[in-house]
């Protein structure tokens, strides 16, 4: 227990952007990719209009990729193994869209403290590469994460 505790604060410091899923697990990262949105428009002419109107249509979300990590657990690739086993056929039989989990990326300043906090809803991993293998170290290290997701909220 001793043990995991400073495993925990040794990913906290050693980088700037900690990502919680379900709560409970963690995984810390050095770069993440921005936060985008786009909004497509819908164009309509009313009767005798020169112009004409548009108003916003769908909008999409970027995906985000989180890179140069490390996590205390195997959270992260047992999740995106399961969404894998589930596309196979292999996993429970249940819809891949349950596997969707909510998520809370923080982002710490020089001091540590917390700058900003964006949740994330909806997602999912679509790329996972782990990083390279090490005896000596007690924690996963997670080279790059790609997750999809519905939306996000800033702050």
């Amino acid at each position: 227990m001793g043990n995991s505790l400073a495993i925990s604060r040794l990913l906290i410091e050693s980088f700037n952007f900690q990502l919680n899923i379900d709560a409970v697990s963690f995984a810390s990262f050095s770069k993440i990719s921005s936060l985008s949105t786009s909004t497509s428009v819908s164009k309509y002419r009313e009767a005798g209009a020169i112009l004409p109107i548009k108003d916003p249509d769908e909008v999409e979300f970027s995906n985000l990729t989180l890179e140069t990590g490390a996590s205390n657990d195997l959270t992260f690739y047992n999740w995106n193994n399961n969404i894998i086993q589930n596309i196979m056929g292999f996993g429970t039989g249940l819809p891949i869209a349950l596997d969707k989990r909510n998520a809370t990326l923080y982002c710490f300043g020089r001091d540590k403290s917390v700058i900003k906090k964006i949740q994330i809803y909806g997602a999912f991993p679509i790329e996972f590469t782990a990083g390279d293998w090490d005896n000596d170290q007690d924690k996963v290290l997670i080279e790059k994460l790609t997750l999809a997701y519905d939306y996000f909220v800033i702050s």
